[in-house]
């Protein structure tokens, strides 16, 4: 590998290819014995791409054994035809290791070489001659016939059988040789583009194949690589495998896959779609950018170097919500935006990142309307069902317990309409208001709603909950117009309150909602209270044990690396895996000196606590190594101990599944998630 990067540019010629193949460390025991030279001299004069080094270089003699191979030149030595078998038969797994290196570093040019290397390695022809070469039944004379008449592919697909009959003066042979044009796999391909942001572009691939399948030669399936290339044809911008398999060969095929845009904007990218194995499969499609439109370049809202506010500016007695908390201030995000929540009651976005404090915002805006003589209903709208119980629980010991306010939850039955008349504070699903709201003439509890907040409004993209977001959003707006137009309730208006994780377009959605341009707060990723620092790690195999598999080594170091025994949470698509994940913890805790590793405490403590508690086997052996897992396999008693250690530092290690993510009270020094882009997370 060291000799391939230090070789490999993105300039490199077939020639510079070849030496570089050459000088791989699998072939440093060749050598070139006496008798040998004579032959490996007239070889280097037939061979068809040249070749520098002299007859007596040992490189020489690989790259030639190489192309003789590719050639099917007789040779007439038996060390020699020795030497070429060995060659061989690590040539196909070299040139696709350059293929591979090439992919990473970006290069198109000599990736493509070292593609049709390994094509023509594998198929023992030139990618210059005829494609029909391919195939083993037509006569050489044939062949060479229509070589001679130097047709490229399109051209043989266009011409009819006759046509190619009278091309290579057999017309008996014009039939068959059609079909084998035909059968070399062959994909229309058509593209739509969408802007997401101004350097990132939506690209939407619909491939259709357009050759007869014959599964005698393309077998149940054939693999095609996929790549967008920008403009000067040498850089790749992405790339990706396709698998066509023979039961959807008559069917339309469509990918979507993001790729960067630099700006000023290139005049057209390029997306190339090659065979893996056949030689002049290929398809090319432009990617005209003369007419794109980007959105408008985004502007955050600049978080302000402001005191912060102490809790006391509430009224009382809202201030003894948080001082029994122990919260004195407001931190800097909560207090430039406590104007805007607190003294008006105007509609609001606040768009900030995850942990920033967003919950307490529309706490502020609740206190708000609370404070007013005569209030209205005020209802929640929370999308993600798990987040729903802690909500619940944290507001009914605020507004409950010290506020005596009625807080409930819609349970979506007949009873939502009970509930909404007898609470305060009504917390519910997006579905469960659209239910409701619907009905909002004939119930005047919907027309008495005067605050309506909407958290995580960013899903509004998501294909689950976006849609029913986007209708109660809306209706709520239009409602609250129908009662100041229609039924001339000046006095009743509902404010929408929206709040959502950084976002792109915030003064959009701000516009959307019926938000004033100094009520629209779009602070940048950036903006965190602890820095954040991000590390992406990617795998590319497409069989998902194999890929969760290869991550846990990965997964080890990178814990190793950080902090000695500081909190870990690793989050895992499903309960299986995290299963998975703890036994391969224990297993490389085990090889290092200090199997005890991610245990904070002594272990006699640990493992009799344990016995009280916990049922499960591999939680009672996991503990005490310092792992434990968090899923909803454990009982609730097992869950509270798995809990206390790990927030009491006890442990180090916490291994959570996906479902349980929305509802951990937990802190990390370090998070991993495993399968960040599997389709079901």
């Amino acid at each position: 590998m060291a000799i391939y990067n230090e070789h490999l540019k993105s300039t490199t010629t077939d020639i510079e290819l070849l030496r570089i193949f050459s000088l791989s460390t699998e072939f440093q025991q060749i050598s070139v014995r006496a008798d040998e030279k004579s032959e490996i001299e007239a070889l280097l004069d037939r061979v068809p791409i040249p070749i520098k080094e002299g007859p007596t270089d040992p490189s020489a003699k690989v790259n030639a054994l190489l192309q003789v191979y590719i050639s099917k030149l007789k040779l007439d030595g038996f060390s020699l035809i020795a030497d070429m078998v060995y060659i061989t038969q690590s040539a196909g797994r070299i040139m696709r290791s350059l293929f591979e290196m090439s992919l990473k570093k970006g290069w198109f040019t000599i990736a493509e070489k070292c593609l049709n290397f390994c094509k023509m390695i594998e198929r023992r022809m030139w990618s210059a001659q005829s494609p029909l070469r391919q195939f083993k039944t037509l006569p050489e004379e044939i062949i060479r016939r229509l070589e001679k008449k130097d047709l490229s592919m399109d051209q043989l697909y266009e011409l009819s059988s006759q046509e190619l009959g009278v091309a290579v003066r057999e017309p008996t042979y014009g039939k068959q040789i059609h079909q084998l044009v035909h059968t070399i796999p062959r994909l229309d391909l058509v593209t739509t583009v969408q802007p997401i942001t101004r350097t990132l572009l939506r690209i939407d691939l619909t491939i259709t194949p357009d050759f007869e399948w014959n599964e005698k030669y393309l077998g149940k399936s054939q693999i095609f690589w996929v790549f967008v290339i920008d403009g000067d044809g040498d850089n790749i911008i992405h790339y990706e495998q396709f698998l066509l398999k023979k039961r959807y060969s008559s069917e339309e095929h469509y990918i979507t896959f993001t790729a960067t845009i630099s700006e000023p904007i290139p005049p057209q990218y390029y997306i190339k779609v090659i065979s893996d194995r056949w030689i002049s499969s290929e398809s090319t499609q432009p990617i005209s950018f003369r007419t794109l439109i980007p959105p408008d370049r985004y502007t955050t809202t600049e978080l302000l170097d402001l005191q912060k506010l102490p809790i006391s500016t509430l009224s009382s007695p809202f201030a003894s919500v948080y001082e029994n908390m122990g919260i004195t201030y407001f931190n800097a995000i909560q207090t430039q935006v406590f104007n805007a929540l607190y003294q008006t009651d105007n509609n609001t976005l606040v768009c900030a990142p995850t942990g920033t404090g967003k919950t307490l915002c529309a706490e502020i805006a609740i206190l708000r309307e609370l404070n007013k003589e005569h209030y209205g209903k005020i209802v929640y709208i929370c999308p993600i069902t798990e987040q729903i119980p802690y909500v619940l629980n944290s507001w009914k010991n605020s507004f409950g317990n010290i506020l005596g306010k009625k807080v409930n939850v819609l349970v979506g039955d007949s009873a939502d309409t009970n509930i909404l008349a007898e609470s305060d504070i009504t917390i519910s699903t997006p579905e469960q208001w659209d239910v409701i709201s619907r009905r909002w003439k004939k119930l005047p509890l919907i027309q008495n709603t005067t605050l309506f907040i909407i958290d995580d409004l960013h899903m509004i993209g998501n294909s689950e909950y976006g849609p029913t977001l986007e209708i109660i959003v809306s209706r709520m707006r239009y409602i609250s117009q129908q009662l100041k137009d229609v039924l001339h309730q000046e006095d009743k208006k509902i404010r929408l309150v929206g709040l959502s994780t950084s976002i792109a377009n915030a003064k959009e959605v701000g516009e959307w909602m019926g938000c004033s341009h100094n009520t629209v707060f779009g602070f940048a990723p950036e903006v965190r209270p602890v820095p954040l620092e991000v590390n992406i790690t990617g795998f590319e195999m497409k069989d998902f044990n194999s890929k969760m598999l290869s991550m846990t080594r990965p997964l080890y170091y990178s814990i190793s690396r950080s902090e000695p025994k500081s909190p870990t949470i690793i989050f895992v698509p499903s309960r299986k895996i995290s299963r998975n994940v703890v036994n391969d913890l224990i297993s490389f805790s085990l090889n290092q000196d200090d199997s005890n590793y991610f245990l904070n405490c002594d272990l006699d403590q640990i493992t009799s606590e344990s016995e009280k508690y916990v049922s499960s086997k591999l939680l009672k052996g996991s503990i005490t190594y310092g792992i434990g897992f968090y899923n909803d396999s454990l009982d609730t008693y097992e869950k509270e101990f798995v809990l206390r250690q790990y927030n009491s530092d006890n442990i180090s290690m916490l291994v959570v599944d996906k479902d349980s993510c929305w509802n951990l009270p937990c802190r990390a020094h370090h998070v991993i998630v495993m399968g960040l882009l599997m389709t079901y997370i």
